[in-house]
């Protein structure tokens, strides 16, 4: 069941990877992150025999997207404006203005 829904998933993300829109965007960072910080501990607990709580990962997972958004310029779109105050990201170069 897990392989099926991670089958759909991944043929979801693929089929607008090459769509520039903010949501797509978002979906792509988190899936991105969330592979790589679950594989990290795996990686952990497998060979370093370290757990952390799942509440930690998840922060971690979060910052790091936060912190991708960041270093993205936006257009100004009322669409693309919701973006940055759900993932409480601020900051006067996130914008394009030209």
């Amino acid at each position: 069941m897990l392989f099926r829904f991670g089958r759909r998933w991944l043929s979801w993300l693929l089929a607008r990877r090459s769509m520039k829109k903010i949501n797509n965007i978002v979906d792509r960072l988190t899936t991105a992150a969330a592979a790589y910080y679950i594989w990290r501990e795996r990686n952990n607990r497998l060979f370093r025999n370290t757990k952390r709580p799942p509440d930690i990962l998840a922060k971690e997972i979060i910052s790091t997207i936060r912190y991708k958004l960041m270093g993205m310029k936006f257009k100004n779109t009322r669409n693309v404006n919701k973006v940055p105050e759900q993932w409480n990201v601020h900051g006067e170069d996130l914008f394009d203005y030209g």
